[in-house]
This record gives structure tokens, C-alpha cells and sequence, in this order.
């Protein structure tokens, strides 16, 4: 498991449950991601890329209602935070 580190954020995901996200963490091929525009939550998905850590544009593969989407997200766009999701946190109460 990834260590969080100190940039970490905890997004939201569902009745009692929050993904736990660094913005700081590796990206790879195959790795779950969180993208936020403006603070605010665009997407959950997938890289697609092939080196995503050298990206110009970061290709991520969502799926919704069972539809799946490619959403691309420029580097140099302003306002985009992406983070690896290191964990999925569920609350007891």
C-alpha cells in the first residue's frame, strides 16, 4: 500500500465510504485516479496512457450506468488536480 503524503485529500464516494487520494503518488498505466476541475470532482477512471508521468494529455476511461467514456485532460489546463487513489476508506457509524 502507498504511504499518504501530505497533499493527500479524501473525496466523497458513496454512502459511508471516501477515496482517499495523492496528488503527489506515481501515476502508472492501469491506476485509478481522481481528476478535479475547479475543486470540484470531473471524473473517477482509469489511465489509459502508456507514460502518463511524461503526459501532455492525460487520457483517463470512465465508466457510468454502464457506458464507458475516454475524458482527456490537457497538462497545462488551468485549475486540474489529479491524485492516485491510494485507499478507500469505510465509516462504521
Amino acid at each position: 500500500m502507498l504511504e499518504p503524503g501530505p497533499n493527500c485529500f479524501y473525496l466523497p464516494y458513496g454512502p459511508r465510504k471516501s477515496l482517499l487520494c495523492d496528488p503527489d503518488a506515481r501515476l502508472t498505466k492501469g491506476c485509478r485516479v481522481v481528476v478535479l476541475l475547479d475543486g470540484r470532482c470531473a471524473t473517477i477512471g482509469t489511465i489509459i496512457n502508456e507514460r502518463p508521468t511524461d503526459f501532455r494529455t492525460l487520457r483517463v476511461r470512465s465508466e457510468v450506468d454502464g457506458c464507458e467514456f475516454h475524458m482527456r485532460f490537457g497538462r497545462r489546463t488551468k485549475d486540474v488536480k489529479v491524485g492516485r487513489v491510494i485507499a478507500i476508506t469505510t465509516s462504521m457509524l
